[in-house]
Order: C-alpha cells, then structure tokens, then sequence
C-alpha cells in the first residue's frame, strides 16, 4: 500500500472514479467507455510507475525501455480496472498498486532472460586458449581488443562488473566459482544478483557492435 500510495504522489493523486460493477457486459460498448474514461484518468499513475521503474534500472543500462515499461504500467492499469472490487480499498489506490506489480513482474521476466543469458554464454566457454571464466574474472581487459562476440561480451560484464563496485565482482568471482564447481544452485543466485550488470554490458556490447559496423562497410568497399 505504501508503494501505491507513493505512486499516487508522484502522479498528482489523479481523480479516478467508476461505478460497481461497471456497467454492461464485459466487452459491451457500454462497458468499454467506461473502462476507457477510467483509464484515460488514471493515465498519470502510468506515467508516474514509468519513471520511477526506468530510472531505477537504467543506471545499469535498463532491462527494459522506458515505452515497454509504459505500456507494461498500462497493462497493469486494464487487468485494475477488470479486477476491482470496493472491498480492495480506493480504486486509485488499487490502480496504482497493479500497474506497480505487473512492472515489476515485467522486469523480473527481463532479469531472468538476462541470467539464461549468461548461463547460455558460460557454457560456451572452454573453445579456445582461454576460458570465459577466465575472461569474466578479467576486469580489466578491453572488450574492443576481444577476438569473438562471446568474448567482447564477456570482458563487457567483467568492466560493467568493476564499475558497478566490490559487490559485483564478488558476485562475478564467486558465478566463476561455483560455475566450474558445478554447483548450479548457487551459480544460479549469483546469475540473479548480476542479472543488471549483465544487462549494461549487453547493451553497451550492441552499442559498440553498431558504431563498428558502419566502420567495417567502409574498410570493406574501400
């Protein structure tokens, strides 16, 4: 509730209002303007969960795009409006508190496509002189003098892990560790904990593979 509660102070505490039950059959014309005046008001609260969750992931490079997150908080304003009952307190309240809950499923969701990521890519390693064990271990190797993807891509989370302070490359030595132990459980926890770290370097690894692109064309036709 708390969190609702905030939610609403950052949105200007909109005027949200509807009867119940709302009126007409679900899918009915009838009930679809009345679903829409509520959301049209309630527009705010979106916006207001938008920001808040874009800025608290984007320091490491943002699971997921500021308009994907909106649209996520605009989802979780719809399946409000269906759901709510009197009973479950003040419908902007309600709101607030459901579109707050279906962003931050979305983003668990990203976060555990970033930690397959990383486990898809450790099981990679071992396919030349060194390991990607090792290079994940490496913070200070340059991920522009990496001789693969999988490698650029490593050295970019051992350098995001190394920016983002001693927890992360404590987390990254002990993936390292507990991956060549075997002991996926606990490699698996760790995967979690650097699942930000991993999305930074990812997006910072597309970056740069796109500004190196144009570059590449131009050698090749010269």
């Amino acid at each position: 509730m708390r969190a609702a509660m905030s939610v609403l102070a950052r949105a200007g505490y909109p005027r949200v209002r509807a009867p119940h039950p709302l009126p007409g059959l679900p899918g009915s014309p009838e009930r679809q303007s009345v679903e829409q005046a509520v959301l049209t008001a309630a527009d705010p609260i979106a916006a207001a969960v938008a920001r808040s969750a874009t800025a608290a992931t984007e320091r490491w490079g943002g699971l997921l795009e500021h308009n994907d997150v909106l649209q996520e908080a605009r989802l979780g304003l719809v399946l409000g409006v269906r759901e709510w009952d009197p009973a479950r307190g003040r419908l902007d309240a309600w709101l607030a508190r459901r579109a707050y809950q279906t962003v931050t499923d979305a983003i668990r969701r990203a976060g555990r496509r970033q930690e397959e990521y990383l486990a898809d890519r450790l099981e990679e390693a071992g396919d030349d002189e060194r390991s990607l064990s090792e290079i994940l271990a490496d913070p200070h190797q340059d991920p522009e003098e990496a001789t693969s993807p999988r490698r650029r891509l490593a050295a970019e989370i051992a350098r995001q892990a190394h920016l983002a302070g001693r927890w992360a490359e404590e987390a990254l030595d002990r993936l390292v560790e507990t991956h060549e132990a075997g002991d996926e459980p606990a490699a698996q926890r760790f995967r979690r904990i650097l699942a930000p770290v991993v999305a930074a370097a990812m997006a910072a690894t597309i970056r740069a593979n796109s500004a190196a692109a144009p570059r590449q064309r131009r050698r090749t036709a010269a």
